[in-house]
């Protein structure tokens, strides 16, 4: 992810723009990690409700300092500037990079949002004792990998994974990092006003003062009124055998295996007698021949232990990946999340 200056300036100056124009909404881009990206209103004063509960949550006062390391072109970036707006407090800025410099910050700061693949930038920065006194950090945008999990909790006071879509004007659910074993989740809980169930059909149904009921895409458990987990999106569910098998929730668990090869996802190619069988696919060039774009490998670790058979140790039988699909670059969304495909 990076984005030049001049083009992140004009991107901001656009925005602040269409904001302070007469009209009672704005035109914002979706992320296009389902498909194809696609313009949506969003009411201003929806805007701004949504900002002043995250306000409210984080503490952030005429006195705070927020940064913006996002682009603005996705609802994200837009909102880190409603939040600052709202609350009347300094906002410095940056263009987006999976390495943020926070020149020109200050030492303290309020409250920083990122995406996944900028964790290790900030870690890296807190390493070398260059990171900004932050209070607290918003992560968003897809799950965290164990190793991102580990890493984000060192990077404030108190570190936050965010539930939300370009729909809802940015989150509407937030968990705290703690300390734990990532495999065992961590239900969400939605801000003040805002209510959750499930429809028929599993996913998530969102009620919110300020605008219609949203249905969601995400296969959800409900716990109470306002907590619930999320197990993957409807439309990425897999069949094999006849049983639905959750990707996300596969990720999940079998994520620490991962740590030291790449960024993956759970997905499907055809089998004749289940219909599909499940794989992994993971960015790993370093495994692959020179030449060759993609190859089914022996998943070892680096001591050459067998960690298929850690799989069938972690997973039901019908969620156990067959096969480890190596390739030298995983497609991506332009805010960097991984574009997910079935193989043939």
């Amino acid at each position: 992810m990076y984005m030049d200056s001049k083009d992140f300036a004009s991107q901001l100056k656009e925005f602040l723009t269409e904001w302070n124009n007469p009209s009672d909404y704005i035109t914002v881009c979706t992320s296009g990690s389902t498909g194809r990206p696609k313009e949506i209103r969003l009411d201003k004063n929806f805007m701004r409700a949504s900002a002043r509960r995250s306000n409210t949550h984080f503490n952030i006062t005429s006195k705070s300092r927020l940064h913006l390391c996002l682009p603005v072109s996705h609802i994200a970036g837009k909102m880190m500037v409603v939040r600052a707006l709202e609350a009347g407090c300094r906002l410095t800025a940056e263009p987006p990079s999976s390495t943020p410099s926070f020149k020109g910050c200050g030492r303290h700061l309020t409250l920083v949002a990122i995406v996944g693949s900028q964790i290790k930038g900030l870690y890296d920065l807190s390493l070398k004792r260059e990171l900004p006194n932050i209070t607290h950090v918003l992560i968003g945008g897809s799950p965290l990998t164990q190793e991102q999990h580990s890493m984000a909790l060192e990077l404030g006071k108190s570190v936050w994974e965010s539930y939300g879509m370009t729909e809802t004007s940015s989150h509407i659910a937030l968990r705290r990092l703690m300390y734990h074993n990532i495999s065992i989740p961590t239900p969400f809980h939605t801000l003040p006003k805002i209510k959750v169930h499930c429809n028929d059909l599993g996913c998530l149904v969102v009620d919110m003062p300020e605008a219609p009921q949203i249905v969601t895409n995400d296969i959800a458990t409900i716990i109470s009124k306002r907590e619930f987990l999320i197990h993957g999106r409807y439309d990425n569910v897999l069949i094999s055998g006849g049983l639905k098998v959750h990707p996300e929730t596969v990720e999940h668990i079998i994520g620490p295996l991962f740590i030291d090869m790449g960024d993956f996802y759970v997905t499907s190619r055809p089998h004749p007698k289940w219909g599909e069988e499940i794989v992994v696919v993971v960015e790993a060039p370093d495994r692959l021949p020179t030449g060759v774009t993609q190859a089914e490998i022996a998943f070892t670790d680096r001591a050459g232990h067998d960690m298929m058979a850690w799989m069938r140790d972690l997973l039901q039988r019908h969620e156990v990946p067959h096969a480890v699909i190596a390739v030298r670059k995983l497609e991506r969304t332009s805010n960097g999340k991984i574009i997910r495909k079935k193989l043939t």
